[in-house]
């Protein structure tokens, strides 16, 4: 059964508000997605909904542990239990992404854009199964015996779920330009890329990408 089969298509992300990260990232990823052929709503797991904006075709998630920087995206695995497509909000998304939802009953993580040869989480399409790895880990070790034994959580994934998923650019080639390495500054996006990816330095917002 294809994404395309269970109801709404929903697209994940995180805001743990930071001088780096806040609601401008959100609302340009909202407007990037908003004249779809196909609707998508972001769902958003938040750590201040207190503070949280209306933001057309956003819904606010309560995030239920308080972690520090980038680890608050395993919210993800202890609170979707039933599968996610997810994107890090310094994601671009320029033409139609839908294709994500049709790549079937499979798993995948990001190749890492400038070491392919490791996962990375700034795109995940999950299922139950590899959601499920993650959860019994955190289970058995804890939160803080995941962050004391890896740098970050897409180091902590790639050992945890590499031999269980596929790589996204090797299921939809093409589709994923990485911002820094494919030098869209100067050359633009490349033909037939839809998600431009930024990661490091330069953000979105230091090259008006988000206003």
């Amino acid at each position: 059964m294809c994404w395309w089969l269970m109801g709404d298509l929903v697209l994940h992300t995180v805001l743990k508000r930071s001088d780096e990260y806040d609601y401008d990232y959100l609302e340009e990823m909202a407007k990037s997605i908003a004249n779809l052929s196909v609707p998508v709503k972001i769902h958003c797991i938040h750590d201040d909904l207190n503070s949280a904006p209306s933001i057309a075709g956003v819904h606010f998630i309560p995030m239920c542990v308080d972690l520090p920087g980038w680890w608050a995206k395993l919210n993800l695995f202890l609170q979707l239990p039933g599968g996610f497509i997810y994107a890090d909000l310094d994601t671009v998304f320029v033409h139609d992404f839908t294709w994500m939802w049709m790549l079937g009953e499979r798993s995948y993580l990001l190749s890492d854009l400038v070491s392919p040869e490791l996962a990375q989480s700034g795109l995940m399409i999950l299922r139950r199964d590899a959601i499920d790895r993650v959860r019994r880990y955190v289970w058995m070790h804890g939160m803080e015996g995941v962050m004391s034994r890896f740098r970050g959580d897409g180091e902590f994934l790639h050992w945890l779920l590499d031999d269980h998923v596929g790589r996204i650019q090797d299921a939809a080639p093409g589709r994923v330009a990485s911002y820094m390495v494919a030098n869209v500054a100067q050359n633009g996006v490349p033909n037939g890329a839809s998600i431009v990816c930024f990661h490091g330095l330069p953000r979105p917002r230091m090259v008006g990408w988000v206003t």
